[in-house]
């Protein structure tokens, strides 16, 4: 009997044990199995983060999933603007949003109208860095503006207060001594298309606004007709840039646009593709390492995508711990 009954055990348990393996590996099994169904918000169709998106994503979708992480699948869709995207990101509805370093900053230390929101704006991470801005003033080559000086009583198409962007817009008024509404007219365009076609059909006399060089609807622009690229004086600079940390003096390098063969001064920013805590840690590490291990095949879809290795700065909010790990171990962030 005792011996029935020890056979009966050890059958028992070689059944459990199996039944545990069988368990466990249909559990590793899911893990490798895991996948991201993930969305990238740029700004727009027609700026320099729309191509840098697509590129990034075509390769993610391609060479997803490396060894021994998960399956990514990444879903471009044209966004409102930086400001929309962090608040969209704080709200947990998109997965990786454009965002620049001063709405990110603001949100993650609950300021002003981020208050709100409490300690979610704590979530915020940067993932890896977006494109190099620069604000662009452009009119017509045969144009009533020809100088920076020459705006003042003109009609200007201006981005929309809701894009990030155009506090650097604004900045420039400021730092020129001019009110908007007063010293010019001016109107918001919440689609650079609209701010395009304004010029085109003679409502504006002059476009500002702030965004990646070159950019295909600039580009478009200065094909259709001879376009100036207008400058900004050095003075109107070192006045724009007074206590704002995230801004810099830069050159718009000649060659960006058609017919455009002198190089423009004027300020930039530098913006970045953000995140929360939310994404694994997984999921950013290999984020970033197939926009980088490819980095060549994504300059060959859209120059602009090159740009990212050059852009590691202070973002003020924290990188994502998978991003950073992985930025740390290729040497573009300091250990």
């Amino acid at each position: 009997m005792d011996r029935q009954w020890r056979m009966m055990v050890g059958v028992v348990s070689l059944l459990l044990s199996m039944v545990v393996v069988f368990v466990g590996g249909a559990f590793a099994q899911e893990a490798k199995l895991a996948k991201y169904n993930l969305t990238w918000y740029p700004t727009g169709t027609t700026g320099t983060t729309y191509g840098v998106a697509v590129a990034a994503s075509t390769l993610i979708n391609k060479y997803s999933p490396l060894p021994g992480l998960p399956k990514l699948q990444i879903s471009v869709v044209p966004g409102k603007g930086t400001v929309e995207h962090t608040r969209q990101l704080v709200e947990g509805q998109i997965d990786i949003g454009l965002t620049g370093p001063d709405i990110a900053a603001e949100a993650y230390d609950g300021k002003g109208a981020w208050a709100k929101f409490g300690t979610k704006g704590k979530e915020l991470r940067a993932l890896v860095p977006a494109t190099a801005m620069g604000t662009q003033i452009y009119s017509f080559w045969d144009g009533p503006v020809k100088t920076f000086w020459d705006i003042k009583g003109k009609r200007v198409a201006d981005q929309s207060k809701a894009m990030s962007m155009q506090r650097l817009n604004a900045a420039v008024w400021e730092a020129a001594g001019w009110e908007p509404g007063k010293d010019f007219k001016v109107t918001h365009y919440q689609a650079m298309e609209a701010m395009y076609e304004a010029l085109k059909d003679g409502h504006a006399d002059v476009i500002i606004h702030t965004q990646g060089f070159p950019s295909v609807g600039p580009q478009e622009l200065f094909t259709i007709k001879h376009c100036r690229l207008v400058g900004l004086p050095d003075e109107v600079i070192k006045k724009a840039l007074m206590d704002k940390r995230y801004w810099y003096k830069t050159t718009i390098p000649t060659n960006q646009y058609p017919k455009q063969d002198y190089p423009v001064s004027t300020i930039g920013v530098v913006l970045f593709w953000g995140t929360t805590t939310r994404l694994p840690d997984d999921v950013a590490y290999e984020i970033c390492k197939i926009m980088h291990q490819n980095y060549k095949e994504g300059v060959g879809m859209y120059q602009p995508y090159g740009q990212f290795q050059d852009l590691f700065v202070d973002f003020i909010v924290p990188f994502h711990p998978g991003a950073e790990k992985y930025w740390k171990e290729v040497g573009l962030l300091k250990k």
